[in-house]
C-alpha cells in the first residue's frame, strides 16, 4: 500500500495564478486610484471648484516592472491649501506625521496667514483603512480564480 502525489495539478494551479495576476493587480491598482481620486476631490475645499477640478486620476501603466497608478493636482495652489500658509500654516511634516516634509512650502511668519485645509493626505489615509479588505479580495480573485472567489 502506498500513497503516490505528483505536482501536475500544482503546476497547472500555479500557472493559472500567474496568468491572472497581472490583469488583477492593474485592476486593483486602478481601483485604488479611483477611491483615493473620489475621496480627495470630496475632501478639497469648495470655492470656485478649481481646486477640486485639478485633481486627476493618473493613468494606470507598468514603469520598472511595477503597475503604477495614482492621483494628483496640477493647481500651484494647491499645496498652500493642504498644509496653509504664514502663522497658521502646518508644515507638511506637522500635518501629515511625517519626518521630512513631502513639499517644499515656504511660511512667511510675518503674516497670520490662512489654517490648512488638507484634502491629500485625508484621503490616503480613508484608502489605508479599507486596503486590509481590498487585498484579500485581491488574493482571493488571484488564488482562486473568478469560480472561486
Amino acid at each position: 500500500m502506498g500513497i503516490e502525489i505528483k505536482s501536475s495539478g500544482f503546476r497547472k494551479r500555479i500557472q493559472e495564478m500567474r496568468a491572472r495576476a497581472p490583469e488583477e493587480a492593474t485592476a486593483f491598482v486602478n481601483e485604488v486610484s479611483k477611491m483615493g481620486h473620489t475621496l480627495a476631490q470630496n475632501f478639497a475645499a469648495e470655492d470656485s471648484g478649481e481646486l477640486r477640478e485639478s485633481i486627476l486620476l493618473d493613468p494606470v501603466r507598468i514603469e520598472d516592472g511595477e503597475i503604477v497608478g495614482g492621483y494628483g493636482t496640477n493647481s500651484d495652489h494647491a499645496v498652500y491649501v493642504e498644509y496653509g500658509t504664514g502663522q497658521r500654516g502646518l508644515s507638511g511634516e506637522v500635518a501629515n506625521g511625517l519626518t521630512k516634509d513631502p513639499e517644499p512650502v515656504s511660511y512667511r511668519e510675518d503674516w497670520s496667514g490662512m489654517p490648512a485645509q488638507p484634502f491629500m493626505y485625508p484621503a490616503v489615509k480613508e484608502v489605508e483603512k479599507e486596503l486590509p479588505a481590498m487585498l484579500e479580495q485581491l488574493g482571493k480573485k488571484i488564488v482562486g480564480g473568478e469560480n472561486h472567489a
